[in-house]
Order: structure tokens, then C-alpha cells, then sequence
């Protein structure tokens, strides 16, 4: 399960910044989970409820974002939205497209003490 390593990731991020930045509690998180990241929200959120336990954001409101992947296609120059991979242009069907990376996991905002 990749989730609780992604969870115990996010939660060393937060313990570096809680250092730079100088806060000692964090209560909200909002995260952008990319369509296409591979990471399944039930498990990564409980990967957080296990990996907070006892550290900075014990306790702390996890919001995930779900970003929708984009593509362009080479053929009739459409740029199209989808949340799952596509071999062809939902428009023309050519199979002559291209991707903008939307695999990522990232943490988009904090709220803290």
C-alpha cells in the first residue's frame, strides 16, 4: 500500500515546515490529487489517520481536491479534460495526442496554530 508511504511523506513535510516557518499545530490540510496519481483517497486517508497519530497534525481535517487530467490533441487542436487515461481525442478520435503531466500529489494550502 503506497498510500501510507504517501501519508508518511505528507507528514514529514509538514514537520519541515513546522520548523522553517514556526508553528506547532497543524489543523487543516487541502491536498490536489491529480486524476491519474494512482492513489486511492479511502486508503490514503487512512494512511493519514494512522501516520498523524501523536505528531503536529494529530487530529487534523484532510481535504482532497481531485484535478482532472488535460490533454491536447495534435489533430483538430482541442484541448479536452479527463479523469481516466484516453489512447484517442474524445472529439475526432485521432489517436495523435498529448498529455500534461497530472500525477501529482501535492499540498495546496495549510491552516495552522
Amino acid at each position: 500500500m503506497h498510500e501510507l508511504t504517501l501519508a508518511l511523506n505528507i507528514v514529514q513535510i509538514l514537520e519541515e515546515q513546522a520548523l522553517s516557518r514556526n508553528f506547532n499545530r497543524v489543523k487543516q490540510v487541502w491536498l490536489e490529487m491529480g486524476a491519474m496519481s494512482c492513489v486511492e483517497e479511502t486508503s490514503l486517508r487512512f494512511g493519514l489517520a494512522s501516520a498523524t497519530r501523536n505528531t503536529l497534525a494529530d487530529g487534523a481535517q484532510f481535504h482532497i481536491a481531485h484535478t482532472p487530467g488535460r490533454g491536447w490533441c495534435h489533430h483538430c487542436c482541442q484541448v479536452f479534460e479527463t479523469r481516466q487515461p484516453v489512447t484517442h481525442c474524445p472529439r475526432c478520435h485521432s489517436v495523435q495526442i498529448q498529455h500534461e503531466p497530472s500525477d501529482a500529489l501535492r499540498i495546496r494550502e495549510l491552516e495552522v496554530e
